[in-house]
């Protein structure tokens, strides 16, 4: 019997408090390092869904202060001042726990997920900060329940581009500015004699943008990783790199100017290559926009958020159907499930259109809790080729050179659910 157990016999009327203190220590006398790694996991994820259950407790006795007044018995200004104090909790904290308890309010689906301990505390705040735009609260409770399902199976940052781009393309007069004439790039010297630049350009712009200097910062990571395996041989790691992160997006932006600067008058215009997956309906949508016409209504909430590179930014599909005039096209056809259709060609590694139907399936390396983007991850085979596994896209998976490794050496697998989630499970089966 747990010290839990025996508070709850002995005492059926006791202080829940009493209860909930004793839960706590009985969690802290636990012997992690007699588990194993499954049961481990397992506990770390059983103590973060009590966090979320105690942080839904906290949202609605925050809400009967505040219905009920009784902040105004001691003189506090409101419900989030008064929490404040008695909490002793930061400004930013005390604002995000009164934003929560007034939005749950008016989101149902995301109170029960959050007392569920379905969503995070993290997930539930953004929601409400969505909310607190009253140009798309109405929108918003009915986009609810899609957004909520999207917090629960996704990564945070997944998650916050989705709902990013809901309120970007629901806010139409707010978040959304295609006024060109707001793009703007400064370059100005400060007291010190160091130049700041300041550069700020609409999602597709910007999307071009970091797609080169990515590709001129990755140039620069792996002449690092070069220079370390010269000197430390096995022994050379991310601390051991010549220069530091800040360092090489400067070498990177500096390397792209001069390559601009450099290049001859009459040289042969660059052509770049960007892969965006919009939905079909809602680049038609966009089409007619351009064209003055009066453009359907969208079809389906979820349709408002596909409109993404291959590494999972954001564009506007206004830029998207913009791209599109004067610009060659590739057409690739999306599946059900995410899986890029008709690229089937067996080879031995993913090469060309059949590496990029691989990098459209997921943003960021599959593997559990890594957020490696995919323009630096391996394209890998989900049924390895040495088991006759065929090299296309329904058998490809991103993963980083580090998690592709350990899948191999230590007979792990990532595999794809047919709703588009990543598992990753272990040699016993257990998923992590």
């Amino acid at each position: 019997m747990s010290s839990v157990d025996a508070v709850c016999e002995e005492q059926p009327t006791a202080d829940p408090f009493a209860v909930i203190t004793a839960a706590l220590e009985a969690v802290e006398d636990v012997d992690l390092g007699s588990m194993s790694a499954a049961d481990r996991c397992r506990y770390l994820r059983d103590v973060e869904a009590v966090g979320r259950r105690l942080g839904a407790v906290q949202a609605n006795l925050l809400a009967d202060v505040d219905r009920g007044g009784l902040y105004a018995e001691d003189a506090f200004w409101s419900a989030r001042t008064m929490i404040r104090h008695l909490g002793q909790l930061s400004g930013p904290d005390a604002a995000s726990r009164d934003r929560i308890s007034k939005a749950l309010r008016d989101l149902p689906v995301t109170a029960a997920a959050y007392r569920a301990a379905e969503i995070g505390t993290a997930q539930t705040d953004r929601l409400a900060r969505c909310w607190a735009n009253p140009r798309v609260r109405d929108l918003l409770i009915g986009a609810e329940a899609h957004l909520v399902a999207i917090a629960r199976t996704e990564s945070y940052k997944w998650f916050d581009d989705a709902i990013t781009a809901w309120e970007r393309l629901a806010d139409h007069d707010g978040t959304i500015d295609r006024d060109t004439r707001r793009e703007d790039v400064r370059i100005r010297r400060d007291p010190s004699g160091s130049f700041e630049m300041l550069i700020r350009l609409r999602s597709g712009r910007g999307a071009i943008t970091e797609e080169i200097f990515e590709h001129y910062l990755a140039a620069e990571v792996a002449a690092d990783w070069d220079a370390a395996r010269e000197q430390w041989g096995d022994l050379a790691t991310w601390d051991r790199l010549p220069r530091t992160d800040a360092e090489r997006r400067t070498d990177a932006f500096m390397a792209m100017i001069l390559d601009a600067a450099t290049a001859p008058p009459d040289a042969k215009e660059a052509k770049i290559t960007i892969n965006i997956t919009i939905d079909h309906h809602e680049y038609l949508r966009q089409l007619a926009i351009l064209a003055g016409e009066t453009p359907p209504p969208p079809s389906r909430h979820e349709t408002w958020l596909r409109s993404h590179t291959s590494n999972g930014v954001w564009v506007d599909p206004w830029d998207v159907a913009s791209f599109t005039i004067g610009a060659d096209l590739r057409r690739v056809v999306l599946g059900a499930d995410s899986t890029v259709i008709n690229l089937s060609r067996r080879t031995r590694c993913f090469t060309g259109n059949a590496r990029d139907a691989v990098m459209l399936r997921h943003p960021e390396c599959a593997w559990a809790g890594c957020h490696t983007p995919n323009r630096a991850c391996q394209a890998d085979h989900i049924t390895p080729h040495s088991r006759g596994g065929p090299t296309h896209a329904t058998n490809g998976q991103p993963l980083c050179g580090r998690h592709n490794r350990h899948k191999h050496r230590s007979r792990y697998h990532v595999w794809r659910d047919p709703a588009g989630h990543w598992h990753t499970v272990r040699p016993d089966g257990t998923t992590v």
